[in-house]
């Protein structure tokens, strides 16, 4: 499966952090869904934070409503207003549209792919 758009690495972020955003975009995590896919044994593939839906990585870290509050506290510290997001695509390219320096949206990019690297750790 090929990505819809191209990963933008970010310098300012460990190469083993962004990776985990990289492959969170092309549904190549390991969640629950994505091992039972692979046949691997998985007994309930319900998201270990909700338990109201199917683990995968959109869930994860865009649908769940532990996601959500994250991204809201984190919009409210960055002073940006509210992020919606559909889908991961949508959170890797909110950089692209804050307004402000090249700088401030690099630093907005970064907390993005730390967040996604912090949820995976």
């Amino acid at each position: 499966m090929r990505p819809s758009r191209v990963f933008e690495w970010n310098n300012w972020v460990p190469k083993k952090v962004a990776i985990v955003a990289w492959r969170s975009e092309m549904e190549r995590l390991p969640t629950k869904c994505a091992l039972s896919i692979r046949n691997i044994p998985v007994q309930n593939q319900r998201c270990m934070l909700c338990s109201e839906y199917d683990e995968t990585s959109e869930h994860l870290f865009v649908s769940c409503h532990f996601a959500q509050t994250i991204w809201q506290n984190i919009a409210g510290w960055c002073r940006m207003p509210p992020i919606i997001a559909f889908d991961v695509k949508d959170l890797l390219e909110l950089h692209g549209f804050s307004t402000g320096s090249k700088k401030k949206k690099k630093a907005i990019n970064a907390i993005v792919l730390v967040t996604f690297g912090a949820s995976e750790g």
